[in-house]
């Protein structure tokens, strides 16, 4: 029964168009904004650590290094 009722949820989604319009126009706005904020932020982040002279794999054991610290 559980099962009917759910499937009777998700065809009625699909039955009404409008408000799948309304849904896709609002997550594609959502993930524009997101998609600005990470944009400005690597934007930030690359001029303030333009001058480090780390590898990826040193920052990357850095990483590590810290998030074990973190748990014990």
């Amino acid at each position: 029964m559980k099962t009917a009722s759910t499937q009777q949820k998700k065809t009625k989604s699909l039955k009404d168009p409008k408000q799948s319009r309304n849904n896709v126009t609002e997550l594609s706005a959502y993930l524009a904004e997101r998609e600005r904020q990470r944009q400005s932020l690597v934007h930030s982040l690359k001029g303030k650590y333009s001058d480090m002279k780390f590898s990826s794999e040193d920052l990357i054991k850095q990483r590590r290094a810290e998030a074990l610290l973190e748990g014990h």
